[in-house]
């Protein structure tokens, strides 16, 4: 893969990767309520998850998935319930949003933040279709195919790393004025009430 192949890759992904969606959401509740350092356990997920749909949409998995009903209808049935129940959890959920330093000492564990990123990520069948249409036109049929793939996944998995990096910091000068209880509560519900949309669009999509 050439040098310009993989800059225009970069380029023409910014823009789908850059718009919003559930795992978004994850970052920005996570860094809301647990900091920026959660925020960066929350991206690795993310960013892991992604080079994982990569690889195996590179390898074939998008095709048999646009071939079988079945397998369609349980990725997006399994990711839209895990959309809604994490909508759910900090819909009800009492802890704060935002708080002391000391506060973030209650944060989860870095493998939680981590694993629920990660699962968003690998069962959003959105974002594998996304994958398949973006990274055929980037391989070429003269070079070896395994390295290309690593190549792009890497690049996709560090280009959603950077934005969910960018989301931490914005919502973390958010963070330093959510200080009302009542607000607090507000946004913790607005966010819950995304992420479920997100989960209900999710379970009741089109191919």
């Amino acid at each position: 893969m050439s040098i310009e192949t993989w800059l225009l890759f970069i380029v023409v992904t910014i823009v789908p990767v850059m718009s919003p969606g559930p795992s978004a959401m994850l970052a920005l509740s996570n860094t809301l309520r647990f900091g920026h350092g959660a925020a960066f356990f929350s991206a690795l997920g993310n960013s892991a998850g992604m080079i994982v749909v990569g690889m195996v949409v590179s390898f074939g998995l998008a095709a048999v998935i646009a071939a079988s009903a079945a397998a369609f209808l349980l990725l997006k049935l399994l990711g839209g319930a895990y959309l809604c129940y994490l909508g759910m959890r900090l819909w009800l959920g009492k802890s704060p949003l935002a708080g002391s330093v000391s506060s973030l000492d209650a944060s989860p564990s870095r493998l939680r933040l981590v694993s629920e990123a990660f699962l968003v990520a690998v069962t959003n069948p959105k974002a594998l279709f996304l994958i398949s249409a973006l990274f055929p036109p980037f391989l070429s049929s003269k070079s070896a195919y395994l390295p290309q793939v690593i190549i792009l996944s890497l690049t996709y998995g560090g280009i959603v790393f950077a934005k969910h990096i960018l989301i931490s910091f914005a919502s973390g000068w958010l963070r330093r004025y959510l200080h009302n209880p009542r607000v607090i509560r507000v946004v913790r519900r607005i966010i819950g009430s995304i992420m479920i949309a997100f989960g209900g669009s999710l379970a009741l999509s089109s191919r």
